[in-house]
């Protein structure tokens, strides 16, 4: 948990040829969506088109990580708003409230257990980040839910796959849980839906200068998101 040396961050970033470049699709245990994949693999051709090498790596990550996940954000998060319950329960929505019950019966020892799951994550992502520069992988698994959507009663299916409700399509949950790992989230392009969808770009710990790099390099060679009067949205 020791710090690097003190951050300062350019406001200038040299180009990324050269570059080794990580790449997860599924995280190792997550069900993409064939439009998030269609996305993913075209930002990992521009970083190429910049001169980087892109390779798929095996995190060696499983099913373990998500329930690590959501463990980790019960006790933390979960517990903390279940002290509102009593007062403002009825103002809560279905899925705070629900969060809530269940940080309430989150233990030490299951908080430990998401730090032990954490560090044998760890043991494979800080090894990959010395020999690459960053890893690239999906922000989320699917462009959207419904704007209704209610994480208590409905379900979430990925290519015929029903995942968890809650995060079983949040890829950002992971690195929620390794804070120290500096994420940034970039736009990959739209759904057919014309629902935008993004990758992460993950830097070594506390590097976050080199996450700001290759995001700066892939948004100058992919273009502003919204390039003329046409694509911006309008009220």
């Amino acid at each position: 948990a020791t710090l690097r040396p003190k951050l300062r961050l350019p406001l200038d970033y040299k180009p990324i040829k050269g570059w080794k470049i990580a790449f997860s699709m599924d995280l190792g245990s997550f069900e993409v969506d064939a439009d998030v994949r269609r996305n993913t693999l075209a930002a990992c051709d521009v970083f190429r088109s910049l001169g980087a090498t892109v390779e798929e790596v095996d995190l060696g990550w499983g099913d373990e990580v998500l329930k690590a996940g959501m463990a980790y954000l019960e006790h933390l998060f979960g517990a903390s708003l279940s002290q509102l319950l009593e007062e403002h329960g009825d103002d809560m929505t279905s899925y705070a409230r629900r969060f809530a019950e269940e940080g309430q019966k989150s233990k030490a020892t299951d908080f430990v257990g998401t730090l032990e799951v954490a560090a044998r994550m760890y043991q494979t992502l800080g090894p990959l980040l010395e020999k690459y520069d960053v890893l690239i992988c999906p922000t989320n698994a699917i462009p959207a839910v419904p704007a209704e959507f209610d994480q208590t009663t409905d379900t979430v299916e990925i290519n015929g796959r029903q995942v968890n409700a809650s995060l079983g399509w949040v890829m950002t949950t992971p690195f929620n849980m390794m804070s120290r790992c500096p994420v940034l989230s970039m736009p990959s392009g739209k759904a057919a839906s014309g629902v935008p969808t993004g990758i992460q770009i993950v830097g070594r710990t506390y590097c976050d200068a080199d996450v700001f790099r290759a995001a700066m390099a892939y948004e100058t060679a992919q273009g502003q998101w919204y390039d003329s009067a046409g694509t911006r949205p309008s009220l």
